[in-house]
């Protein structure tokens, strides 16, 4: 059962008939139960449009120059350094992010380029291990507007239920698609025994880093899905 409380939300979902009896909760990140596959050899999804918003700010917030305005990522980025965040290695790159690591974990400032798009949407699956950074990845990480204004209303709400820690790992991406103002990443993970699960991560680019697009209603754009192998993914992993 979806908790309502919490846009990043607990439990997740379901990966496979083996982890009935052991649910996985991917406790910030995976906002829905759903069973079932994916059709990767579909083609890219475009960028999902958005709620028109004031001209995006061009310069990094931490000062990062690099800016490409539009772009890929086919291959893992070569200089990837990895550090475990809660339960989940998380990545970082030089020149692409991230460029502010703060004393209570939560992974800020991203290249304003594909790659840095890519380990943006990473450290957010990443930093999901841990709810000690839902209500500050609430507030700095989701972009402006009624999406987040009705996930920080969630958050206020009691919640009695359980909070077991998230036990998965990042196992590969793919870029979706990528304009220099919005980004959508598909991240592969593995959970429990092995199976596999992906999702979408909907970035905009606002107040001079990347931030999660939410729905109006304060909930991710896509919710996640089984996939039976990593075919059709580029390999990245930490752990």
């Amino acid at each position: 059962m979806e908790d309502e409380r919490n846009v990043w939300a607990r439990p997740a979902f379901l990966v496979s008939a083996v982890l009935v009896v052991g649910l996985v909760v991917l406790a910030v990140w995976l906002a829905a139960t759903q069973a079932g596959g994916a059709d990767r050899a579909d083609p890219p999804v475009p960028v999902p449009s958005a709620t028109p918003t004031a001209e995006p700010d061009m310069a990094s917030v931490c000062g990062l120059a690099q800016v490409e305005l539009d772009g890929t990522v086919v291959r893992a980025p070569a200089t990837t350094s990895w550090s475990l965040v809660g339960t989940v290695a998380a990545p970082e790159v030089p020149g692409a992010g991230p460029g502010v690591v703060a004393d209570d974990g939560l992974r800020t400032c991203y290249a304003r380029t594909p790659v840095g798009a890519l380990v943006a949407a990473a450290n957010v699956v990443a930093m999901g291990s841990t709810d000690l950074l839902v209500p500050r990845m609430t507030e700095t990480m989701t972009a402006a507007g009624p999406g987040r204004d009705a996930a920080l209303v969630r958050l206020t709400e009691p919640d009695d239920s359980p909070s077991p820690a998230a036990r998965y790992q990042l196992r590969g991406f793919r870029m979706l698609g990528y304009t220099g103002e919005r980004a959508s990443v598909d991240i592969a993970i593995s959970v429990g025994d092995g199976a596999l699960g992906s999702f979408v991560v909907d970035l905009i680019w606002q107040d001079g880093d990347w931030k999660v697009r939410l729905t109006e209603d304060g909930r991710l754009g896509s919710p996640p899905t089984q996939v039976p192998d990593l075919a059709g993914y580029t390999l990245w992993s930490g752990a």
